[in-house]
């Protein structure tokens, strides 16, 4: 049987309250997407350490999430743009990613 290690930080307590997480959906409206950037680096650098291969690009694909934030954090892991659509070229060429 696999066991589960649950020392990792997705494991622990949020990092925010209930009462924030309501003014968030207050301000922001619902639904409302809350990325822990620390947590996300580290997960884009075990995946791009464990595919060692040379010259390998790795890419998000930005129709699954086209949030600024989050697209600026792939580019700054090295990772380029998915584009699927034109407005994913847009988000690539005006916003984002080289």
């Amino acid at each position: 049987m696999q066991t589960i290690d649950t020392s990792t930080s997705i494991f622990k307590k949020p990092p925010f309250t209930l009462a924030l997480a309501e003014e968030l959906l207050t301000s922001y409206n619902s639904p409302l997407y809350v990325y822990q950037s620390d947590i996300l680096q580290r997960t884009i650098a075990r995946i791009t350490n464990a595919i060692p291969y040379p010259q390998t690009q790795f890419c998000f694909a930005s129709v699954t999430n086209g949030n600024i934030a989050l697209l600026q954090i792939f580019q700054a892991c090295g990772w380029g743009l998915h584009a699927n659509t034109p407005g994913d070229i847009y988000l690539g060429i005006k916003q984002v990613l080289p």
